[in-house]
């Protein structure tokens, strides 16, 4: 696998390959961190790293284009929450 990580024609038409499906422009670090995902795990059970590594961005991509969308979570402390108004359709 060392051999296949040092060629970098290999790594950037991996990158050119993320780009394209996902239309993000942060390829390289999707395919970074779908890397780093690949080292956490036993290589030798993978059969196609190539396919991992594009599977694993897309996913990444995916993952992110939501939290995006979504907007930041952002957490109200207990004490902080006075009253909350309800509408005449939210009573029981």
């Amino acid at each position: 696998m060392t051999e296949w990580v040092q060629s970098q024609s290999c790594w950037s038409l991996l990158s050119s390959r993320i780009q394209r499906r996902t239309g993000r422009r942060d390829s390289e670090d999707l395919l970074q961190s779908a890397f780093l995902k690949l080292l956490e795990l036993k290589p030798s059970n993978i059969r196609n790293v190539e396919a991992y590594l594009v599977r694993t961005a897309q996913n990444m991509a995916h993952d992110t284009g939501r939290r995006e969308r979504n907007g930041p979570l952002s957490f109200v402390e207990e004490e902080d929450i006075k009253e909350f108004p309800c509408s005449d359709s939210a009573k029981l």
